[in-house]
């Protein structure tokens, strides 16, 4: 597969052994794997790459997830995109009044290596 017809998927988060351990699932012709390492390098990623599929940790030191949601929900560029959430926290329902998680899925921490690579496919296919 050539580097244009490659999965792009932007996974922010600020663990390192969570970025490797994506990186090495994902390490295939298929996809390409941009990392960001906090809130503000993954937004500008997302801006300037448009990839197919952003995973985002929940819990970082800069931002949480529900702030760079917030951020995305205001560039109509990333509209379209899946947005995944990651954590080993569950989410709170979509109908928290003063959160409005409006991520399109979530794959909870530790990542289940098993089935991960079929979870972002259906995240892609919706």
């Amino acid at each position: 597969m050539s580097v244009k017809n490659k999965i792009k998927i932007l996974y922010i988060e600020d663990h390192p052994a969570s970025l490797f351990l994506v990186q090495q699932l994902l390490h295939t012709n298929t996809y390409t794997i941009i990392e960001a390492s906090n809130g503000k390098d993954g937004i500008k990623a997302a801006i300037t790459t448009i990839p197919d599929l952003i995973l985002i940790d929940m819990v970082m030191s800069d931002m949480s997830g529900y702030e760079i949601l917030t951020q995305f929900e205001k560039e109509p560029r990333l509209t379209d995109i899946p947005k995944i959430a990651t954590s080993a926290q569950p989410l709170p329902p979509k109908n928290t009044p003063h959160l409005t998680p409006n991520f399109d899925g979530f794959i909870k921490k530790p990542i289940d290596i098993t089935t991960f690579e079929t979870q972002l496919r259906s995240f892609l296919k919706n």
